[in-house]
């Protein structure tokens, strides 16, 4: 069985953060699920396959989707937010020591409209 590395959602914006933060953890992430309210990043479920997604531990709704850009280079409005090599894809508003990432419509699409 091979060894497979989650990409955290921690250590893609700890890439955001200014020069001399201390490292942000999945617990200091926190999102406002639609179904159960506010969830911390380290109490979902989170699956690793092509993509990281992390899940609301309690009623399974994807909150946020950690992958590569995309390989035609052209962005998808409204599907999420580029930090230097991934895509971070927040169905939801991210909040991490007061500051917040606004949510992107278009995070769960498959598909570009238009």
């Amino acid at each position: 069985m091979a060894d497979t590395t989650v990409i955290r959602a921690c250590d893609v914006l700890n890439q955001a953060l200014p020069p001399g933060s201390p490292p942000l953890s999945d617990n200091e992430i926190s999102e406002d699920c639609q179904t159960c309210g506010e969830v911390s990043l380290s109490s979902c479920s989170v699956r690793q396959a092509v993509e990281t997604t992390y899940s609301c531990g309690k009623c399974g709704n994807p909150l946020l989707i950690i992958g590569a850009t995309n390989p035609d280079g052209k962005p998808w409005p409204g599907r999420g937010y580029r930090l230097k090599d991934f895509a971070v894809r927040n169905a939801v508003d991210l909040r991490f020591r007061g500051m917040i990432i606004p949510r992107s419509p278009a995070a769960l699409d498959i598909s570009r409209k238009g």
